[in-house]
């Protein structure tokens, strides 16, 4: 690995120093984040977001800060600053309501806000005295919104302290001036309430949960929210993690049976309901809840991510899951996922062409790079409801209908057809 150090030359430095412990993360130490090959994960030494936590934390809280993610909280990705963004607490677990953000140039976190110290006051205006947001279970409904350059929680829930009282104010931060903006009001706080960012058209989707649930889309530039598609299928739960890509909105979890499921919202159609799938048993991610999802804007895959080494790749247009092979040289396992969930703390990196993602506070920050075996997916959708999936080794096209049935096949070589099938 070009200009990194192997443990064993790691450890020598450490004693040649001096330093006390002199402990090494498993796997060779990257220089950077391009130095991570294709295959394989990093684990990125001395990178638990617990050290950079106030020194006095503001009171009330039961848990401490690592219900930052412990406690149903979620994060974003800064694609302009390359930074994955984490935020979270509410209820009566944590009442700082600070903004953390792992730097994937400096490979450090960074606490950019200081907690509000007054916690007290009217719970339902989603605000501490302060004027800023309230700690809150961030769920999947916070994102970084790149039309206005801001972080935003899309409406509130699970606040501090009762976790009984929401909220529908859109609260938005600005990097440059540190400083949090009220918009416009949106969706009323939802419990496990999902969403993510179309870069394409700068719009941002929320579905909102419980009864009565539907699409919302917000026009950030306009900052103006409208109503879609009601959830067809009763009650929406809590244990979803939604992201926007290709043309679809796809959420990916666990239904209110426990079973795995996938909601695809064509884009081009809002109004319309949402598709309603099985996932396949043996797709891990799709059986936890609020697992991470991101959307791979280079392969304009969506990849699920539940912990440990294994990730997979979802296909909107085929319906398809792929197994992400992990290369053979891959030394390095992270460790399992969040019981309540990753949410958005697991995100692809354009800029970069890496995966990140963090499981808790007490825990080093993970990254991985995709190997050269996985294909250009499936074209964007293009809106009337027919996509062609095309893959690299073997190759072959196929049609599908909206539903997801295969309207027809051209091979190209003697590839069968399987909807789960493991990159080569």
């Amino acid at each position: 690995m070009r200009g990194s150090l192997s443990r064993s030359q790691l450890f020598a430095t450490c004693l040649l120093l001096g330093l006390p412990g002199c402990l090494v993360p498993n796997g060779p130490l990257a220089a950077s984040v391009s130095d991570i090959k294709p295959g394989e994960w990093f684990e990125v030494p001395d990178s638990k977001l617990e050290k950079v936590v106030p020194a006095v934390v503001p009171e009330g809280s039961w848990n401490g800060f690592q219900a930052i993610m412990q406690s149903w909280s979620g994060g974003a990705l800064d694609s302009k600053r390359e930074r994955l963004i984490v935020w979270g607490g509410g209820h009566h677990d944590y009442s700082g309501n600070e903004i953390y953000a792992f730097d994937l140039n400096k490979l450090a976190w960074s606490r950019l806000t200081d907690p509000s110290q007054d916690v007290g006051g009217d719970e339902s205006t989603g605000e501490y005295p302060d004027g800023k947001p309230r700690s809150r279970h961030t769920y999947n409904y916070i994102q970084y919104v790149p039309a206005i350059d801001r972080f935003c929680t899309l409406g509130g829930q699970g606040m501090f302290p009762s976790g009984q009282v929401g909220t529908d104010a859109t609260h938005c931060f600005d990097f440059e001036t540190s400083a949090w903006e009220r918009k416009g009001a949106g969706a009323k706080g939802s419990i496990g309430g999902i969403s993510g960012v179309d870069e394409s058209t700068g719009k941002v989707y929320m579905h909102t949960s419980g009864s009565n649930a539907r699409l919302l889309i917000w026009d950030p530039k306009s900052d103006t929210w409208s109503a879609h598609a009601n959830y067809p299928d009763g009650w929406f739960g809590y244990y979803f993690t939604g992201s926007v890509g290709g043309g679809y909105f796809i959420a990916i979890g666990t239904d209110n049976n426990g079973k795995a499921s996938v909601l695809t919202w064509n884009l081009a159609s809002p109004d319309a309901a949402p598709r309603i799938s099985d996932a396949p048993a043996d797709v891990e991610p799709a059986a936890k809840p609020n697992p991470g999802f991101t959307y791979d804007s280079k392969r304009n895959l969506f990849v699920a991510w539940a912990g440990g080494a294994q990730l997979w790749t979802y296909n909107p247009v085929s319906s398809g899951w792929d197994k992400v092979p992990v290369s053979l040289t891959n030394k390095v396992v992270p460790t399992s996922a969040e019981s309540l969930g990753t949410f958005g703390r697991f995100r692809y990196v354009p800029s970069k062409d890496v995966f990140v993602g963090v499981n808790r506070t007490s825990e080093n920050v993970w990254i991985f790079r995709m190997p050269a075996s996985i294909p250009l997916a499936a074209s964007k959708n293009p809106g009337n409801g027919f996509g062609v999936l095309r893959m690299a080794k073997p190759s072959w096209a196929r049609a599908y209908r909206p539903d997801g049935r295969l309207r027809k096949i051209r091979p190209q070589g003697d590839a069968l057809d399987t909807r789960i099938r493991t990159h080569e």
